[in-house]
């Protein structure tokens, strides 16, 4: 019999260091807005902030260089993954500077994208967003 392996989710999701220059990024004077767009949803405040500390950070050129990071502090990834190499397959666009959003049906993943494409259309990063 096969022994069986359990993972919590949030074990494996990847973090994003909060440490950032403010010099690159202010995410201070966002606040009023993410306040009135999340109401109280601090979930949403947390993912809003976390996908732009990572896209605008400074500190990541790519999607590996945070899967690297987190790898190297995270025991459950390198139980799960014997090697970096092997958890570097399971990393979509390794290569690009690109993230995911996994909230539950139903809590609002339209208000987190669209508080994401705001921040980054005030900072001039992008002139434009569309949503699929």
């Amino acid at each position: 019999m096969q022994n069986k392996e359990t993972y919590k989710n949030q074990d494996l999701v990847l973090r994003v260091d909060s440490n950032i220059d403010p010099a690159v990024l202010d995410l201070n004077k966002y606040e009023p807005f993410l306040d009135t767009l999340c109401v109280g949803r601090e979930y949403q405040k947390e993912a809003i902030s976390e996908a732009v500390r990572f896209l605008l950070g400074g500190k990541y050129k790519n999607i590996k260089d945070l899967g690297e990071e987190n790898y190297h502090n995270n025991e459950t990834l390198q139980e799960k993954y014997p090697n970096e190499k092997a958890f570097y397959k399971i990393l979509p666009l390794a290569d690009k500077l690109n993230c995911s959003i996994d909230l539950a049906t139903g809590t609002g993943k339209s208000y987190v994208m669209y508080g994401i494409a705001q921040i980054l259309l005030s900072e001039g990063v992008i002139d434009r967003a569309g949503f699929l």
